[in-house]
């Protein structure tokens, strides 16, 4: 539909307008204009228009268009030649051809502000206003972006967006304030096989968004992000891959990375605290990287160094480690690092935490408060080296872990941590803690008789020992009694029996053996063989084996399960009362019963006791 204005001024009838001539000019002209009696601008009508008559009742008269006047340009309005009215615009529908960058707009927001239109598009600075971006042209699109960055830097910082593409560039320095953001990490890529850094973090506030950085062959001496002390730079869905070093950031404070991914390169992320003189080195504070990466990279994957300053205040969650061929993460005088949530698999060596090796700079390269909170660790190892204060593991799940205790000078603790029978531990093994806050716990029970009721209880797995020590007291309700005392038991069970058929060769305690079918598993602790068959006691069994099932152990022996597996009933091997047994006419005991070791408490017949009784215990397979 063609742009149109309705002629309003008679479309009603007017007083004192009866008969009059109306002409209908071209706004700022003597020229009348072509007008229509349709709003499709297909119907022309006279101009000038002769208005209708009506009288009232009164004897008053008034004018009107006979019909509806339609026009299609700015107007004005003469009537019975006494001059013009003002301006009528035709209702804007395009913007073709017409300048409106000067216009103001405001949003709908509450507090929204005033801005031209101008203003409102430069929000994101589009490279391609700056010259087309070409495959293979990395000296072109080197300038192009070079200068949409410059334009940016003139507002005082803003975004230069990227579309998306594969673009070879050489370097890139981004100043205060400047963010280049692609159109999503996979989908604009900037690619460099130059033995340089490819973007520079030139100043505060600086950073990449929703774009892939590609090294290609890792070239020596390769970066992917260089940033020397530099304040509050981010990187938010983004790719490194393929550098000799993805990122390497040297000091500064405020930094966040959300869904930074680094993969492929020789050495994946560089977080170091350094001075570098001339430089403006500083130390490396408050740095949060939350989701993301560090996979396949060669000699190391994040490496957190304080070299001859602090780096320290750092937080790396929800953070996946995947197939590193050396050490995913390396702490070198890292200071109050956490690691909530973060997962461990297929790497050669999971973490490994050290001092640095200078000893002049001991106040900021020594490792320090190391707290790996919840997460898996999924085969790989973990190295303690040096000071080692304050490393903690709370809740983590350990599978098949080696755990290498080098020359640890504090105990490193395992809080809550479950460690399945494959995890191995060497070296100073006795800095190794564990603290399991169920072993321990005060509670509460109340007799009325003389029968014996269990207090508490606790399963025993086959082929395990729990040690139990329990102290309590007791006050009558209903006389004047009271009691305490204490008692010591340990409760065993045998080892679950398997046995097994079709056996590769002579099998061995020690080994560890897995249903093929099942995927469960079990520590051998003794084997009865005659030829092929027999069988195995088993401890640490996670899962249920499946009768017919293949077995196959480690070192590579197999075998058949020819039935499925026996268990046997706890005993008690140990019961003694502890010192100081004041309970009078009640008595308390430890006992086995199935597969359970218990407390037992005996009241007496007519009292009502309030028992309050503190439990330790401690056993070998409690994951």
């Amino acid at each position: 539909m063609p742009q149109f204005l309705r002629v309003a001024e008679f479309d009603i009838w007017q007083p004192g307008y009866a008969g009059a001539i109306v002409e209908i000019i071209v706004a700022g002209t003597t020229t009348l204009a072509s007008v229509y009696t349709d709003p499709l601008l297909s119907v022309p009508a006279a101009n000038p228009q002769v208005l209708g008559t009506f009288t009232d009742g009164s004897g008053r008269t008034y004018g009107r268009f006979p019909n509806p006047i339609y026009v299609g340009v700015p107007y004005q309005v003469i009537i019975n030649d006494e001059g013009a009215t003002g301006i009528q615009q035709v209702p804007l529908a395009s913007l073709a051809a017409a300048d409106v960058s000067l216009a103001t707009v405001t949003s709908v927001r509450p507090g929204g502000v005033v801005r031209s239109l101008r203003s409102v598009l430069d929000d994101t600075i589009s490279a391609l206003n700056f010259g087309p971006l070409v495959f293979g042209s990395p000296s072109n699109n080197t300038t192009v972006l070079t200068l949409a960055i410059a334009a940016a830097a003139a507002d005082g910082g803003g975004v230069v967006g990227v579309p998306k593409g594969i673009f070879d560039v050489t370097a890139l320095s981004l100043p205060q304030g400047v963010r280049l953001r692609g159109a999503g990490r996979g989908t604009t890529e900037l690619r460099s096989t130059q033995g340089q850094a490819v973007v520079t973090m030139a100043g505060a506030n600086a950073g990449l968004e929703d774009l892939t950085l590609n090294g290609v062959n890792a070239v020596t001496n390769s970066v992917g992000i260089r940033a020397i002390n530099k304040a509050n730079l981010a990187l938010r869905n983004v790719a490194v891959s393929s550098f000799a070093t993805g990122l390497h950031i040297s000091g500064g404070d405020g930094v966040a990375f959300e869904e930074l991914h680094v993969s492929a390169c020789t050495r994946g992320a560089y977080l170091v605290g350094e001075l570098l003189p001339g430089q403006g080195g500083a130390a490396l504070r408050s740095l949060e990287w939350r989701g993301g990466s560090v996979a396949s990279c060669i000699n190391a994957g994040l490496v957190v160094e304080g070299v001859d300053a602090e780096a320290q205040n750092l937080v790396f969650e929800q953070v996946y480690f995947d197939a590193n061929a050396a050490d995913a993460v390396t702490i070198t005088g890292g200071r109050s690092i956490m690691f909530p949530s973060c997962f461990w698999r297929g790497n050669l060596g999971n973490l490994r935490i050290e001092d640095g090796a200078n000893p002049v700079n001991k106040a900021v390269n020594t490792s320090r408060s190391v707290r790996v909170l919840g997460g898996r660790m999924d085969g790989g190892e973990i190295r303690f080296n040096g000071e080692c204060r304050a490393v903690v593991f709370d809740n983590t799940e350990l599978l098949g872990v080696s755990l290498i205790a080098s020359v640890p000078a504090e105990p490193i603790i395992f809080r809550d941590c479950f460690e399945n029978a494959a995890v191995q531990q060497t070296g100073a093994v006795e800095r190794l803690a564990r603290i399991k806050s169920n072993r321990r716990g005060r509670f509460r029970l109340t007799t009325t008789n003389n029968t014996a009721t269990a207090a508490w209880q606790i399963e025993v797995p086959p082929g395990d020992a729990v040690r139990i020590r329990a102290d309590l007291v007791g006050r009558r309700m209903n006389g004047t009694d009271n009691a305490s005392g204490a008692v010591e038991g340990v409760v065993t069970r045998p080892g679950a029996a398997l046995d097994f058929s079709s056996a590769s060769t002579t099998l061995t305690a020690g080994s560890t053996v897995t249903g093929a079918t099942s995927g469960a598993t079990a520590k051998i602790i003794a084997v009865t063989q005659t030829g092929a068959a027999g069988t195995v006691t088993l401890r640490d069994v996670a899962g249920t084996f499946q009768t017919g099932e293949s077995l196959v152990f480690s070192g590579g022996p197999t075998a058949v399960a020819a039935s499925a597996i026996v268990t046997s009933n706890a005993t008690l091997a140990i019961s003694a009362a502890g010192v100081a047994a004041s309970l009078g006419s009640y008595a308390v005991a430890v006992d086995a019963s199935g597969a359970l070791a218990r407390v037992m408490i005996t009241g007496a017949t007519g009292h009502t006791v309030e028992w309050e009784m503190m439990v330790d215990f401690l056993m070998a397979g409690l994951r």
